[in-house]
């Protein structure tokens, strides 16, 4: 399968995509796969990882635990299209990503995608890696009691899962299906008898229900202790990685309940059910789903960003349901009710480009059909009061000075900028091809800047897409990019 991987920089950038309408029809089965793939701690290898996927053949996958260029490398070799965060952790699809749904700023945290199965059906899937500090299950073998240990929960892993469940609600609300699938580093509340461990039980209040167990709702519980070949147990298939003999179901494939989505198979991979050459640490959870497709309405539905929905992103990618017959879009966005016309489009997507921060703006889509214009609703969203970046020049000659303007930085003083390969990962183990601090030097200033501009005076000597990736804090929590060339 080629590669069919487009760098779409209007996005928030951690992203590289591909954006196209697919020609194919509605999709009424779905397979879902959550993979930990291992590849951090150098024990595994990315040709395992890539055989293993390929063998499953999943239409989905998200995946943690690795570099960031690990991911991407895995991705992009299925030929899938990708997004991730600057940890590694990632979600692969074989549709079309259309768009960033959310990213958290906490580290062990996650990100969200909206994925277009179809021109008129979505989904979205989200993908979360929480903190194995304090590890619950060695708190069982040391005697802890049940409120220690979820006391334990509370303070190490709940704050991340938090943090993402927090940003899923609107996707959650708008009926499409949606899924959260991740490495909890901790065991449900269903496999345990006297432990309430917090995590599932906080995705079934969000409306996540947990697709392997209610498929195998007759799987025994502990006590007494789970081994690594018990049923539904993903870390680990290896006792070589596990010294203490602690295994548990801590990776899940969670769906939402009532958005015409229903589980049908779920099973764990390894190597009996994958590929010889498996190599992680964790078994995977391969999930197929039933979808059933959304019906179109008399006009344009389901929009995303949500109507009054606050704190969207300056880079919003526009989205939604087309009515009954439309043939092409007319599409109506600005900061004025009612909002002037872009034109008339093809696609059901619009790409909104770089708008203003704390800024209300109005949008409606009118559909054309053979019987004429049909009128749609006036949405609205408001812009988070968000930081972003943009570059003094479109194009730069070779070794010519690169200029780059930040404003409305968070303000911490190792806020910095990076300049990448468009198109490329960034994060632990990935390269920038240049770097500074918001002061133009690799020395933190003493005081925050939260506006102002940078200079690359040496540029850049090989020809190319480039892309300026403004971050937080001495991290990878990539708050905004903007794209140039060098000719």
């Amino acid at each position: 399968m080629p590669t069919r991987l487009v760098s779409r920089t209007a996005l928030l950038g951690f992203l590289a995509l591909g954006i196209c309408t697919p020609a194919h029809s509605q999709v009424t089965t779905l397979t879902v796969l959550q993979q930990n793939y291992f590849g951090e701690n150098g024990t595994g290898t990315i040709p395992g990882d890539i055989d293993e996927i390929r063998a499953v053949n999943p239409d989905v996958v998200t995946l943690m635990d690795g570099y960031s260029y690990e991911a991407y490398n895995i991705a992009t070799s299925l030929g899938y299209y990708v997004a991730q965060n600057g940890e590694g952790t990632a979600v692969a699809s074989r549709y079309p990503i259309l768009a960033v749904d959310g990213l958290t700023s906490i580290d062990h945290g996650g990100l969200g995608v909206t994925i277009q199965l179809a021109p008129d059906q979505r989904i979205h899937v989200w993908a979360c890696h929480l903190p194995s500090t304090s590890y619950g299950p060695y708190l069982v073998q040391q005697g802890k009691t049940a409120q220690q240990i979820v006391s334990s929960e509370n303070t190490y892993r709940m704050p991340n899962l938090n943090a993402v469940l927090t940003l899923m609600p609107h996707d959650i609300a708008s009926g499409e299906p949606t899924f959260l699938c991740g490495d909890y580093n901790a065991p449900s509340d269903l496999d345990y008898s006297g432990i309430a461990w917090p995590e599932e039980p906080a995705c079934r209040n969000a409306g996540l229900l947990d697709s392997y167990r209610i498929l195998h709702s007759g799987n025994r519980l502990a006590p007494p202790a789970f081994a690594y070949n018990d049923p539904g147990i993903t870390w680990t298939p290896f006792t070589q990685y596990e010294p203490s003999n602690a295994f548990d179901r801590i990776d899940f494939n969670n769906y939402s309940a009532a958005s015409g989505i229903s589980p049908t198979t779920s099973i764990t991979i390894d190597e009996t059910n994958s590929s010889p050459n498996f190599d992680s640490d964790h078994r995977g959870v391969l999930t197929t789903y039933s979808l059933t497709p959304p019906a179109r309405k008399s006009t344009a539905s389901i929009p995303l960003p949500a109507t009054s929905s606050t704190g969207t992103q300056i880079r919003p990618f526009l989205s939604w349901l087309p009515s009954i017959g439309a043939t092409s879009h007319n599409v109506y966005f600005g900061t004025t009710n009612p909002p002037p016309s872009i034109g008339n489009q093809a696609n059901s997507y619009y790409n909104a480009g770089l708008l203003k921060p704390s800024t209300k703006y109005y949008w409606r889509i009118d559909e054309v059909t053979s019987g004429g214009t049909v009128t749609g609703a006036v949405w609205s969203f408001t812009t988070g009061n968000n930081a972003s970046v943009t570059s003094g020049s479109a194009s730069y000659a070779v070794n010519t000075p690169i200029t780059i303007n930040f404003a409305n930085g968070p303000g911490n003083t190792k806020d910095w900028i990076g300049i990448y390969p468009a198109g490329s990962p960034y994060g632990s183990g990935s390269s920038s091809t240049n770097w500074c601090y918001l002061n133009g030097t690799q020395t933190a200033p003493n005081k925050a800047i939260k506006n102002g501009t940078v200079k690359f005076a040496t540029g850049i000597s090989s020809k190319g897409a480039y892309v300026a990736r403004f971050f937080s804090n001495d991290g990878y929590y990539l708050m905004d990019q903007v794209p140039f060339t060098v000719q």
